[in-house]
This record gives structure tokens, sequence and C-alpha cells, in this order.
């Protein structure tokens, strides 16, 4: 066949395949500009950068081998040149995290939208290019479990602790470190429109939660509806993306980002924007629990871009409320005026694009805006709007959590009735609608074990938190953070090491009156929340002999059931140390603020103490002990 015929074939073909694909930028070529490697990953940026991706909001990175990233100060590495994209430039990086701060494990995943519905009765052939990279002591079994799911609506998690399993096809073969195509000929057995790529759990797998944080990288996609004469019925897989929404609470739905372009200081709406605001309703109806952040854009001409912004959110907003009846606390205003171009505003196509408003599921739960929204009507003096928020968010949120409005230093001025004593020595009124959020704490508490106990427990442990600085970071998690909304962000110093000891010891000598009643806290008189948080009180502030004389009674206590072995191991521990003696558990470790850790002795070598463990049912040390122990 002669080269020009050839040519003629090939081009025909690759205008075919394009028109077949059912997926836009399946390449990831297109994007918007790159300025950070990790600032476009997180708070919904994502799909304003890598366009027609979502990750919904957690831990993807695009990379671009024109634009490379190499900062090691702050950890961040390129994997250029040693892997390179399957084609062009871009390639993404996810990940697999068996433990995240120590609790679960979390894993990134991608979705993107269908050009078509996926329907019941046809066929359809999913494919992209998987580079698993390998790493040591990572989990034998995580790579089985990259997979995809076709979705009827667009949902979001990275938390794989739980109960959320999706119907999905993982793959069939795992290939380290080359590329390689996988690859899935599907026959929906219920209509989808979203496709997701991740590393997607199983009844049975994660197990165990100790091994090394892993990666992948995934590059050109491609959906197709394939002609039923042409595929093999055999080679084909039924599938179905329901699942159950009660057994699965953390599975959350979203909506597409809605766009509205404004002309150069405009922020009325047009018939087009009124059109589009009314499907976004009719939509977001089918969600009453979603929250959302509208937030105004503007190119970086002019010199009130802050009130242009404003003002184009009113308008969206009012329209949203007034004339479609969505309720207003659903909305997190974000006025970001020039400082999140989509866009370059060196030309005019450029500004075009940054004059907007984006409507967007937000990843604050609604606990998460009405705290906000208390905080922000409280700055602003308007008391009565924050104690309504305040109530909405004391029904929303668990009875552990409801205490801290107490020690959250932002809410003083609702306390007391007369404002300008609230920061003074002389007699305090207390404002009655504060009293009666703080008697609602109270009847929260009714189903406790030991309600004046198990409060008194709570309030001892944030003020443990408030001394050690750590208060400040329990509360930004009741406020989310939005990297252009404000800065919510809460600093609270800690104590010198020396106030916290002592400190500790009055929180330890609080606890004696309940001490002397009940004896050492039990799973049956505080519950296990309660015990837990009762040990750490006693852990951190009796002295060695108090500790010494516990010991025994704990032991007893755990064989019994009504004590954990791990607090045993870790008192018998403390003990150890504080004597001048080693640990025999390996519990007694230390972190400093730059990260590096610092265990205390330990009495044998790794088997020893991995046999001690197995003895009272803890697990093996994690590895990153076992490294500092026993291989530095």
């Amino acid at each position: 066949m002669k080269p020009g015929i050839c040519f003629f074939l090939l081009l025909i073909c690759s205008r075919f395949w394009a028109q077949g694909q059912l997926l836009q930028n399946y390449g990831f070529e297109s994007h918007g500009t790159l300025k950070c490697v990790d600032c476009y990953e997180l708070y919904g940026q994502y799909p304003s950068v890598v366009y027609h991706w979502d990750n919904g909001g957690w831990a993807c990175r695009l990379w671009d081998k024109t634009v490379i990233f190499l900062d090691k100060t702050v950890g961040i590495w390129s994997p250029f040149p040693r892997i390179q994209p399957h084609a062009g430039n871009c390639m993404v990086e996810m990940r697999y995290n068996p433990k995240i701060n120590g609790v679960h494990g979390g894993a990134s995943h991608l979705t993107a939208q269908s050009l078509q519905l996926l329907e019941v009765g046809k066929t359809y052939e999913v494919s992209f290019y998987l580079y698993i990279d390998s790493v040591k002591n990572q989990d034998p079994e995580w790579a089985k479990h990259i997979g995809i799911a076709l979705l009827p609506e667009k949902i979001s998690f990275n938390n794989l602790s739980g109960t959320s399993v999706i119907p999905n096809l993982p793959i069939d073969t795992v290939v380290y470190n080359r590329w390689y195509q996988v690859k899935w000929r599907v026959r929906p057995l219920c209509n989808s429109q979203y496709l997701m790529i991740g590393v997607l759990r199983s009844k049975t797998w994660p197990s165990q939660q100790t091994n090394k944080d892993v990666f992948y990288y995934v590059d050109d996609f491609s959906l197709l509806e394939i002609s039923a004469a042409k595929v093999v019925q055999d080679s084909s897989s039924y599938y179905c993306s329901q699942y159950d929404p009660l057994e699965n609470p953390e599975l959350k739905p979203q909506l597409d980002k809605l766009l509205l372009f404004f002309d150069s200081n405009v922020f009325s709406l047009s018939d087009a924007h009124k059109h589009e605001l009314k499907l976004f309703a009719q939509k977001a109806s089918r969600y009453p629990k979603l929250s959302f952040d509208i937030s105004g854009h503007t190119d970086s001409i002019g010199s009130d871009n802050a009130a242009l912004a404003q003002n184009r959110i009113q308008s969206v907003l009012s329209y949203l409320v007034d004339s479609l009846q969505m309720s207003r606390h659903r909305f997190l205003e974000i006025p970001c005026a020039a400082r999140a171009p989509l866009a370059s505003n060196a030309e005019a196509p450029g500004r075009a694009q940054n004059r907007r408003v984006e409507v967007s599921g937000s990843n604050f739960e609604m606990p998460m805006v009405w705290y906000r929204k208390a905080i922000a009507a409280t700055v602003a003096g308007n008391k009565a709007e924050a104690y309504v928020n305040l109530n909405k968010w004391l029904r929303s949120i668990s009875t552990q959590e409801h205490l801290s409005i107490q020690f959250d230093p932002r809410f003083e001025s609702l306390k007391y009735k007369n404002t300008l004593i609230a920061h003074t020595t002389a007699a305090k009124t207390y404002n009655k609608r504060w009293l009666q959020l703080l008697s609602f704490v109270g009847t929260t508490y009714k189903p406790q074990k030991n309600p004046p106990y198990n409060r008194m427990i709570d309030s001892l442990h944030l003020e443990y938190l408030r001394v050690t600085g750590k208060l400040g970071m329990v509360l930004d998690c009741y406020t989310g953070f939005s990297p252009y909304a404000d800065s919510l962000t809460l600093h609270i110093p800690a104590l010198s090491k020396a106030e916290i000891e002592l400190h500790n010891k009055v929180l330890f000598q609080a606890m004696q009156p309940m001490l002397n009643k009940l004896g050492w806290p039990k799973r049956s008189t505080l519950g296990s929340d309660g015990a837990r948080v009762a040990f750490g009180l006693i852990y951190r502030g009796a002295d060695v002999p108090t500790l010494q004389t516990y010991l025994p009674k704990l032991k007893k206590l755990c064989d019994n059931g009504e004590a954990d072995w791990l607090h045993y191991a870790m008192l018998y521990d403390r003990c150890q140390i504080l004597d001048g003696h080693k640990q025999h558990y390996g519990t007694q470790y230390e972190i400093d603020p730059s990260g590096n850790i610092d265990v205390m002795p330990w009495s044998g070598d790794k088997d020893t103490i991995n046999a001690r463990r197995k003895a009272i049912g803890l697990p093996e040390l994690p590895l990153f002990l076992q490294e500092i122990m026993f291989f530095e």
C-alpha cells in the first residue's frame, strides 16, 4: 500500500476515534496554568485547572513534563525523568494512603462526566494506561483494588475505613514499574453518566493499615460505545453501580460546578443566567443536605473589584433564595475578586473567563457552614443570628463536640448580657440564650453512662487541648478551610512544658472525686470514649507511685474486658521510663515540632517486643517505629 493511502486511512481512523470518544480531555493535555504542584489539588480547585476532571477535593496531582516543580524544602518531588507520561506531556498521579494522621486509610479518586448517558442494553469499552510504582513495605494487595465505577451521580470520598463499598470493576492484572493498558467491556444494568477511577475497597480489604503510602499514574483514558455486532457476549461484564446509601454515609453526592460569566463591570443576571440557575436549583433540591460555595470573580481591570465580586454573588444568591426558594443557609459566600483567575488577564478572552460566579458543591459540611456563619455573625455583633446558627450546629454534631463552644474564644461576647463586661473582672450576667445552649448541651449527655462525669471528663480534656495548643486545630475542624473565603484558622499558643505538666496534675486532681466514687474509669461506667479520655487524664497527670498502684487494677479490668490492653501497655511503659527503667511494649516515643521521632529506651529486640505485644492482643510495632528502633 502506498504511503499516501496509509496516511489517508490513518487520518480517517483518527477522526472516527475522536468522534466516538465519550470523554473530554482524556489525556489531561488541556489544563490551566500550574502555579505550584499542590495548590490546585484541594478545596475544589482541581476542575478549574484539570479541565473536565474532578478529584473530589483530595490528593490528585497533574504532572506536566514541561513544568517541573522540585522543592526539597517542602518535600515536593518530581517523577520525571524516572516516569514519563504514556503519551504527550501530561499524566495524573494518584495515591493510596493506608493510614492518614494515624487514623484511617484514604485514596484519591478521579471522576469525569460522559458526553452522553451510558444506557442499559448497550455495550461500552473503558480503558486507560496505568503505571503502578512499587515501593518497599507496601500492602501486597492494594494494587488489585485499582478499578473503575460507572455512576449515575457524582460522588466524593477519600476515607477507606468505614463500610463504603461501591460496586466496581477492578483491574485483572497487576504490573509494576511500566505503562500498560487496562480495559473493560461493560454492559450497564442501570443508566450511568460518570466514570470514576481509584482504589476502591471491598468487604474484606483493607484489613490493616501499617504499610507504606503508594502511588500510581494514569494517562490516555478512553470511553467508547461498541457496536453490538462486534461484541462477544462472554467478554463483557454486566454491571450496575447502585449502592446502599444507608450503609455508606460517607459517600457524598456532588453537583457539577456552575459557571456564570459576566460582561465587564456588570453584575445583573441575564435570562441565560436565570435558566442555568433554575436547572441548578432543580438538581440541588434532590440533595437538601448539600451545602454550596458561591464565589464571585473579576478580571484584573478596575479599582473596586472586591465590591463587584460581592455584587455578583448577591445577584446570584438573591435569585436562588428569593425566586427559587433555596435556603440561604446552604451557601457560603466567597468574594475572590481577581485572586483566582481561570485564565491570563493579559488578553481579552482570558479576562472574559475570569469575570464569573462559580456555584459548586462545597467541601464544607452543613455543620461547618453553620459554625462559620455563627462566627461571622458574632464578629458583626448580630447575636440573634449567631445563636440561631449555633443552635443548628449543636443539633447536627456528636455530643463530645458540643462543649467546645464554651472554649472557643470567638464566642466570648455571646455569653454575657453586657458585651462591655465580657472582658473585665466586673460581675458577669450570662445571656439567657447562651444558658439555653448550655442546657441543650446538658440534655445530650443524658444517654451517657454517667452524664455528670462524662461531661466533666470532656471539659477537662478540652482544657488539656487548650493548654497544649491543640484546641485551635480541633476548632478548625468545625470551620473547615477555604483558601479564598477568609482566614478562620485559630491559633491558641501552647503553654511552656513545665506549665503543661503542672496543669496536667491539676486536671488529674479535678478527677479525684469521680475516682473516689467510681474507681478506675471502666467501659461499663463511662462508656468506651469516656474511659479512653479519662485514661489520658490519669496517664498524663498522676505521679509514679499513684500510677504503680493502678497497674494491677488496670490489668484485672483488662482481663474482664473493662479496659483496653493498649492502655495497660502504655501505663506499664510509662512507669518503667519514669522509674529509670526500659519500656517493654514500645509505646513511649515523642514527636518534636520538626517531625523527628524520639523513642525512649527499650528492653529486648524487635521479636521480643512484638512477642510481648502479641501476648496481650496488640498488633506488631508500626513499621516506622521498627525502622527507628532497630534499623538505624
